[in-house]
C-alpha cells in the first residue's frame, strides 16, 4: 500500500493564508465603496436627476412625459438656448428611453462616456484615476490570490509574508494614485513593491509544484 505525503504540508499555518487572502478581498471591496462615493461627488448625477424632473414638469405639466411623448431632445422653454445646460438634453433622452432618472453613480459611464464628458478636466481626471486604481485591483486581485493559494500548501508563512507585503503595495498604490501625478512619481505609484510582492508569490508556487511533482511515494 502507498500514500503520499499531505497537499497542505501545515494546515495551521496555512490559517494565515486564509487570513491574507480574505483581507485582501476586504480591502478591494471597501476600496470600491470609496470609489463610488467619489463618482458620486464628482458626477453629482443625484441632483442632476433631482433637476431633470423639475425641466419635465416645467416643460410638460405636471404630468410626467412617456417615451412615445417626443422624439425630440428636451430643450426647456423657459431657458434661453445660451444657457440651457449641456446634460438636459442626455437626462431628457435617458428618461424617454427608460423612464426613469439617471444612475446616481453614473453607470455605465466608467469615466469615458457621455456624463463624465460633461465634466472640467480636473474632475474628468481625478475621476478616472479613482475608477483606473480600483480596475487595476480587480484586474490582478484573482492572480495574486491563486498564486497565494498555491503557494501557501508547503510555504505558507512565505506565501502570507508577501502577500501582506502586496496588501501594503495596493494601499501605497492607492493613496498615491489619487493625491496626485507628482505624489505618484514620488512613491512610483506602489508598483515596483506590488511587482515585487507578485513575483514572491509565483516563486512560491513555482517551489511547491517543484516539490509536489518530486514528493516521492512510500
Amino acid at each position: 500500500m502507498t500514500s503520499s505525503a499531505p497537499l497542505c504540508s501545515n494546515p495551521r499555518a496555512y490559517g494565515w493564508v486564509i487570513v491574507t487572502g480574505s483581507a485582501l478581498v476586504t480591502h478591494c471591496t471597501l476600496q470600491g465603496l470609496y470609489v463610488a462615493q467619489i463618482r458620486r461627488h464628482i458626477l453629482r448625477l443625484e441632483a442632476l436627476s433631482k433637476q431633470q424632473q423639475t425641466y419635465n414638469e416645467a416643460a410638460d405639466g405636471d404630468e410626467a412625459p412617456s417615451a412615445a411623448a417626443s422624439s425630440e431632445p428636451f430643450q426647456p422653454s423657459h431657458l434661453p438656448p445660451s444657457s440651457r445646460p449641456p446634460w438636459v438634453a442626455i437626462a431628457r433622452e435617458h428618461f424617454l428611453a427608460f423612464g426613469e432618472g439617471i444612475d446616481p453613480e453614473g453607470y455605465p459611464d466608467m469615466g469615458s462616456g457621455v456624463y463624465s464628458s460633461q465634466l472640467p478636466y480636473v474632475d474628468w481626471f481625478r475621476l478616472n484615476c479613482a475608477i483606473r486604481m480600483h480596475s487595476n485591483y480587480t484586474e490582478n486581485l484573482p492572480v495574486v490570490l491563486v498564486l497565494l493559494g498555491w503557494g501557501g500548501l508547503r510555504h505558507p508563512v512565505m506565501a502570507a509574508v508577501f502577500g501582506v507585503g502586496y496588501l501594503l503595495g495596493r494601499v501605497c498604490f492607492g493613496w498615491s494614485y489619487l493625491a496626485s501625478p507628482s505624489k505618484r512619481k514620488q512613491l512610483n505609484g506602489g508598483g515596483p513593491l506590488l511587482a515585487l510582492m507578485q513575483l514572491g508569490l509565483l516563486a512560491t508556487s513555482v517551489l511547491t509544484a517543484g516539490e509536489l511533482m518530486t514528493t516521492k511515494r512510500q
